[in-house]
């Protein structure tokens, strides 16, 4: 299993459903992918007026550019709004919110 560090932030700002989400999101990019895996992805954090109980989650990587969108339906509707960063490479997973960065 890779180590993750989680900030605080991370911790009593998102849904754990969420950072899992996130997470899986990533090791599917690192592992699966057939382009390069930038150092940064990058996830914002929206609310869906039309879906309240889903999270809009659109992915981000600057080279090579990437935009996914991904709406998660969540088990408590308690979507979020925040910008998260997540840093993989060769040793773990580093998980922040951008404001930590």
């Amino acid at each position: 299993m890779i180590p993750v560090a989680i900030t605080k932030g991370i911790q009593e700002r998102v849904p754990e459903e969420i950072i899992e989400f996130l997470l899986f999101l990533t090791m599917k990019r690192v592992v699966e992918s057939e382009i390069d895996t930038d150092y940064l992805q990058i996830f914002k954090l929206s609310i869906s007026e039309e879906l309240p109980s889903m999270q809009l989650i659109q992915h981000r990587q600057e080279k090579p550019e990437l935009i996914e969108n991904h709406f998660l339906p969540l088990i408590k509707p308690t979507p979020c709004e925040e910008e998260i960063y997540i840093l993989p490479n060769e040793i773990g997973i580093a998980v922040l919110l951008a404001e930590e960065y």
